[in-house]
């Protein structure tokens, strides 16, 4: 530790934050509260979860210099993820902030949509690239179902609003094994006179209980096919998705495995809950509590230094990080 930290006192620091296996991190996913004001059957159990009390959550200029270490590095891209983002007050101040810095090529969240358009004007101003509009059904009994909420209108005026702005629109779908074929045929026909991809993806274990039923994404290719004679696959650079286009098509469909955890190999990305916790992988314990060494006496150079030791223990894959899990916490808690 100590020629880490001589390294970056003395400007040595390598640019680049790179895992033992060569993985260079440029995407940061920090959740910005827990508090949702959904409660998916996929994310939380149905009694919900125990928020966490306010001053354990980072603080936004917490959050601001943890960009700005990160950013250090040459992390690139951040996106806002919660819980639900907009239901923490002052989050839009917070984007404004972010979006002006110039270190960053990408600024990026994921919502439910159920709040967008109250911020809609406040948003067009701002430098967001991308937002991913997690939206499980065109149904209004399914969406309720999945949802344990009746917000499909909202939603809907906010995927209404995205579609006509020039913010580059992404619709996640986490398929259920009950509902899927309207699922995927509904939300598949958006991409067919829409310039939109929708993303469908595989249930994880992250609802607080740990089971799960798993609609995989050969599954999901397999239907899409049914329905339509001509799909193709799109030759994109390697990521979390794997893309295909209906013939004719101005949208593209997307499929992530992220319960089989095909793409790890490629895993560019680091995630930070709502109290702080350092992520390396989705499925770990979590790596570096950051809260507490923000609220300490380290100085940027120290924590930088920490950092490093701990992307440095990342490990190959999701599997692997399983096996030392405690337990299945709830997406919300986590962080989308």
């Amino acid at each position: 530790m100590q020629n880490i930290d001589q390294q970056i006192s003395s400007g040595k620091c390598p640019p680049k934050l790179t895992d033992s296996f060569g993985r260079q991190i440029k995407y940061l996913r920090i959740s910005v509260t827990d508090r949702c004001n959904l409660r998916c059957t996929y994310c939380m159990p149905s009694e919900g979860i125990t928020t966490i009390p306010h001053n354990k959550i980072l603080r936004f200029e917490e959050i601001e210099r943890l960009i700005d270490i990160f950013t250090s590095f040459g992390i690139e891209k951040v996106r806002f993820t919660g819980g639900e983002p907009f239901v923490r007050k002052g989050f839009v101040g917070l984007l404004d902030k972010v979006s002006r810095n110039e270190n960053l090529k990408s600024v990026n969240i994921t919502t439910n949509g159920v709040l967008l358009t109250k911020h809609a004007a406040q948003l067009e101003k701002l430098n967001i690239e991308n937002i991913n509009l997690s939206l499980d059904s065109l149904d209004e009994y399914n969406f309720e179902k999945i949802t344990r909420k009746n917000n499909l209108k909202d939603v809907l005026d906010s995927l209404d609003w995205l579609l006509k702005s020039n913010i580059k629109t992404k619709i996640n779908c986490v398929v259920q094994a009950d509902i899927y074929k309207e699922q995927i045929k509904n939300l598949s026909e958006l991409t067919i006179n829409n310039d939109v991809e929708v993303r469908f993806i595989e249930q994880m274990p992250f609802n607080g209980s740990g089971a799960n039923n798993v609609f995989t994404s050969k599954d999901t290719l397999a239907y899409i096919k049914n329905i339509y004679s001509e799909v193709q696959e799109i030759q994109t650079k390697r990521n979390t998705a794997v893309n295909y286009k209906i013939k004719g098509a101005k949208g593209t469909i997307g499929l992530i495995s992220s319960y089989e955890r095909s793409f790890c190999d490629s895993c560019n990305r680091l995630r930070i809950t709502s109290i702080g916790m350092m992520k390396n992988c989705l499925y770990d314990n979590g790596v570096l509590d950051l809260r507490e060494l923000l609220r300490s006496e380290k100085s940027d150079d120290e924590i930088r230094a920490l950092i490093i030791n701990s992307v440095g223990k990342k490990l190959k894959d999701g599997h692997e990080a399983e096996k030392y899990l405690n337990k299945f916490d709830s997406m919300s808690s986590i962080g989308g």
